[in-house]
Order: C-alpha cells, then sequence, then structure tokens
C-alpha cells in the first residue's frame, strides 16, 4: 500500500474522532448564543462562527477526499428512473435560483439508467449548487440527450463566466482554483470538481466539459442506460444512513473558481 493510501486510510478512519471536538464545540456556540444578550457580544460570537463553519467546510470536503481516496466507497448500482431524482433536485434549487432572477429549467426524462442513486444525485446536487452560485445572470438548464441505445448524456449548461481552455484539465485537480488567486473561501476550497470527478470514478461514469469564457459551460455526464425494472428510489433516511462521510457536504467549489 503506498503512502498516499495509507494517509487516506488514516484519514477516513479517524474523521469520527477528530469532528468529535469540533462538533462539541459547535453545540457550546449554539447554547452561548441564546444566552448573550450585548450587540457587541452577539457580533463577535457570529465572527466566531464565521471561523467555525469555515473550519468545518475545509474539513467536511477534506474528510470526503480521503474517504474516497481510501477505497472505502463502493457504488451500489441498480435499474432506476432518473426522473424521480430530477423532480427532486427541479424543487430544491427553484427557490434559489428565482432569487438570483435566473431561469432554470430541468427537462423531464421517462429513462431508466444503471447507476448508484446515491452517489449520482450526489454530483448532479453538487454540480447545481456551483452552478447557481457563478452564474449571475441568463439560465442553467438540466438536459438530456440520448447518445445511442445504451447510453444517455445528461447536460448541465449554465451562462456562468466560462473556463479559459487551458484550465479545463485543471479544474480536476485539488485546490485548482481560476479567478481567486487571494484563496477567498467564498469561492470555495478548489475540492469541489476533484470529489465530483472521484465519485464518477467510483460509478466508471465519463465526465466531459465545454466552456467559452464569457459566454457559459457545458458538463456532459454519460450515463448507461438499462432495460430492467427500476426499484424504488431510497428515502432520505437511507440516503443518511448510507453516506454518512458524506452527511452536510456542501461542495462550494465549482470548475469556475476551483
Amino acid at each position: 500500500m503506498s503512502t498516499s493510501s495509507q494517509k487516506s486510510q488514516f484519514f477516513a478512519s479517524a474523521s469520527h474522532d477528530l469532528r468529535q471536538p469540533l462538533n462539541a464545540v459547535n453545540l457550546f456556540m449554539e447554547v452561548l448564543s441564546t444566552k448573550l444578550t450585548d450587540s457587541a457580544q452577539k457580533r463577535d460570537l457570529g465572527d466566531i462562527q464565521q471561523g467555525l463553519d469555515s473550519l468545518n467546510t475545509l474539513l467536511d470536503a477534506l474528510f470526503d477526499v480521503s474517504y474516497l481516496d481510501s477505497g472505502s466507497v463502493n457504488a451500489e448500482k441498480v435499474s432506476f428512473n432518473l426522473q424521480m431524482i430530477l423532480e427532486k433536485l427541479g424543487r430544491q434549487f427553484l427557490i434559489e435560483t428565482k432569487i438570483k432572477g435566473l431561469d432554470f429549467n430541468i427537462k423531464d426524462c421517462n429513462l431508466v439508467i444503471h447507476s448508484d442513486p446515491i452517489l449520482l444525485e450526489r454530483v448532479i446536487t453538487n454540480l447545481l449548487v456551483n452552478a447557481v452560485k457563478y452564474t449571475e445572470t441568463g439560465k442553467i438548464e438540466l438536459w438530456l440527450e440520448e447518445a445511442d441505445n445504451q447510453f444517455v448524456r445528461m447536460h448541465i449548461s449554465d451562462t456562468s463566466i466560462g473556463i479559459a481552455k487551458d484550465h479545463i484539465e485543471s479544474i480536476f485537480n485539488e485546490f485548482f482554483q481560476v479567478n481567486n488567486p487571494e484563496r477567498n473561501r467564498k469561492y470555495g476550497l478548489g475540492l469541489g470538481l476533484a470529489i465530483v470527478r472521484r465519485i464518477l470514478d467510483i460509478l466508471n461514469h465519463p465526465i466531459a466539459v465545454t466552456s467559452e469564457l464569457g459566454i457559459g459551460t457545458d458538463v456532459v455526464i454519460t450515463l448507461p442506460l438499462s432495460t430492467e425494472q427500476p426499484i424504488d428510489m431510497p428515502s432520505a433516511a437511507d440516503t443518511n444512513d448510507t453516506l454518512n462521510a458524506f452527511n452536510g457536504l456542501q461542495i462550494k467549489s465549482y470548475f469556475l473558481s476551483s
């Protein structure tokens, strides 16, 4: 086993123990917030909470990368109707896109695919989160294009600021961030696509990115079609139990600033 693999397994195994003291601090912060009445103290507490939030986000992302690299995540592929995921995500992102004044559209489909629905939903969710984050005007669309009788291509397209051609390969590297030389945390940690790419490698689903500066970006994931009877989708509780390592994860970085 390589040194890198050993480190990944260590962090994956130790993540619960390392999170425990931080969870305790967060709990104490919540208790303290109910006791403070002075406005200046509340502002100070808010500043501390922002620092804790950044630390929580950073550790979650680092632990998830380690968990994926440790080989502990296995795809449990089944045949399911992709529309069940897309309907859920459509409701989830409708309000946020309306607030930003964006046109948001997820095209209906009635396709049965063969994949791990929990892992795939995580990938699509995080790509949409970041598409919303980095698209200031215009639209975000998710639509499907049948490649042949065996595969379908899922497009997530936006009218964001785009990516330079010489950066497209680098966006999958850890901590790589375009347009963020000052490492501003509000633009993410540069781990977003690294995590998405790892999950897609586990699923064996190819991903491709095309982009034009000032025009937008199109992400394409190729998914295998299935002729089997689709199963019922797992509940939210099942999802949480299956992917404890990903609980609370929001991938903040995107290829636009990863």
